[in-house]
């Protein structure tokens, strides 16, 4: 009998790939949201820190200057976590897109592995077979020739 030979390998073997770099691309894009959102979380760190100092300076006393101040970076800090929000939001899109995308990949790779597990299973169904047949033969040759011995 003849090696197994699967004729969709050159199949399975792009669909590897393209899975290989759908992980990738997503390890890259998960990588992004994290960096995102620990600047973020760093972000909204310094206001709590800054608007915390602001009382503390107010229980004290505070100048009219150092008040515009500490309100001028307050309302700048919020500005960029309103941005930084925003890129928050983006690259989590873009990364349960990417997952989305490595999910396809992983299921079309099963799909084809699938198809060629049940065809290596066929063929070795046939191979026993074969092997059973041919053993059947050698059984029958050999009943044979005892019986013509016997005779």
């Amino acid at each position: 009998m003849k090696k197994f030979q699967f004729r969709l390998e050159t199949l399975l073997k792009y669909r590897e790939i393209t899975e290989e770099q759908a992980q990738a691309i997503f390890a890259q894009a998960d990588m992004v949201f994290r960096h995102e959102k620990s600047l973020l979380e760093k972000l909204e760190a310094i206001l709590a820190d800054t608007i915390e100092a602001l009382y503390r300076k107010q229980e004290k006393s505070i100048t009219a200057d150092e008040l515009h101040q500490y309100s001028s970076y307050i309302v700048a800090t919020e500005n960029k976590i309103s941005i930084q929000t925003r890129k928050v939001i983006s690259a989590e899109k873009h990364r349960l897109d990417c997952l989305k995308k490595l999910e396809e990949s992983m299921k079309d790779r099963k799909l084809v592995e699938n198809l060629r597990t049940k065809q290596l299973e066929k063929h070795y169904i046939e191979f026993l077979r074969e092997e059973q047949k041919y053993l059947d033969e050698i059984g029958t040759q050999a009943s044979t020739r005892d019986k013509a011995r016997v005779i």
